[in-house]
């Protein structure tokens, strides 16, 4: 018991009536429920079951709640104070152990080989990738131009002029037919009536209240919260401080070797970027000179004077 609570608070320190009816529509005619007198009937038919239910539910609660008795109530008592004093206990030693033990875990983090390691690996194949890209692009962008300008120049004096077609009508689109109302639709419209006004925690809520009332079980339960809050507290800091000094380490730990590896990633990608980028301009640029001087060629004997 004691470890699964400290394991959830440790994981959250570490991670830091009337039914509406209708909207989404009412069973497969996609109708509101309102839209037809059967179907909004029986949505308040399945309405009315489950409020009588739920009366059913909330008295029966309240009267197992009256019958509690006093040891029930040290039982429960002492279950809510110890999650309390454990919940509270937690949180301060945890704070505590992970501030104590966060700045170790850097600087063992910080000096990590392997973190360096990976970094220069990732940064030079990042780098020749991003460079090749970048270089590939700017030659293909030069390239292009310098064809677009040659194949104009040689079009224009080849002549004449091309056409395209105009494009094909587009075609509308026919509209669906909508469906009438079924018997799936009134049964579904019954189930929305019935899910929308039943409440599952109407036995709890009457039990809660019959407890509240009862004096046997409300002594019983103060005397038992006052020896659970000591309990818990005791298991809450020796848990909380544990937990936040391994945590604090490994946090730290993370940090300095995050910051490590950015270091030597960042070198390693410079140096592999300058490199692809000079390698992949020569490549870009020959292969978009010819797409260029093909568009250039077109756009120059569209040019071209009517008297040809």
């Amino acid at each position: 018991m004691v470890g699964r609570r400290a394991a959830a608070w440790r994981s959250a320190l570490v991670v830091g009536g009337a039914l509406v009816v209708g909207g989404g529509g009412c069973g497969p005619s996609g109708r509101d429920c309102s839209d037809n007198v059967e179907t909004a009937a029986r949505a308040r038919r399945g309405e009315d079951v489950a409020a009588a239910l739920n009366a059913r539910d909330t008295d029966r609660g309240y009267r197992d709640g009256l019958a509690k008795t006093g040891e029930d109530g040290i039982r429960d008592g002492f279950t809510a104070g110890y999650d309390d004093g454990y919940a509270s206990a937690y949180e301060r030693a945890y704070a505590e152990g992970f501030a104590a033990n966060v700045e170790a875990g850097r600087r063992v983090g910080a000096s990590d080989p392997e973190a360096c390691a990976l970094g220069l690996e990732d940064g030079a194949t990042s780098g020749a990738q991003d460079g090749a890209v970048a270089g590939y692009a700017a030659g293909a962008a030069e390239g292009d131009a310098d064809g677009y300008a040659l194949g104009f120049d040689d079009g224009l004096a080849s002549c004449p002029a091309n056409f395209a077609p105009s494009p094909p009508p587009a075609t509308p689109a026919s509209a669906d037919a909508p469906a009438r109302p079924s018997q799936a639709a009134r049964e579904h419209c019954y189930r929305l009536g019935f899910d929308g006004a039943r409440d599952e925690d109407a036995y709890r809520r009457g039990l809660d209240d019959g407890k509240r009332d009862n004096p046997d079980y409300q002594a019983g339960r103060r005397e038992g919260e006052a020896a659970g809050r000591d309990a818990g507290r005791a298991e809450g800091d020796a848990d909380g401080f544990a937990d936040g000094v391994r945590d604090g380490f490994d946090a730290g730990y993370a940090e300095g070797a995050a910051q490590r590896y950015d270091e030597c990633f960042a070198s390693a990608y410079e140096e592999a970027r300058g490199a692809a980028q000079a390698a992949a301009y020569a490549e870009g640029y020959d292969d978009a000179f010819g797409a260029g001087y093909a568009s250039g060629f077109a756009d120059g004997l569209a040019s071209c004077p009517d008297a040809w």
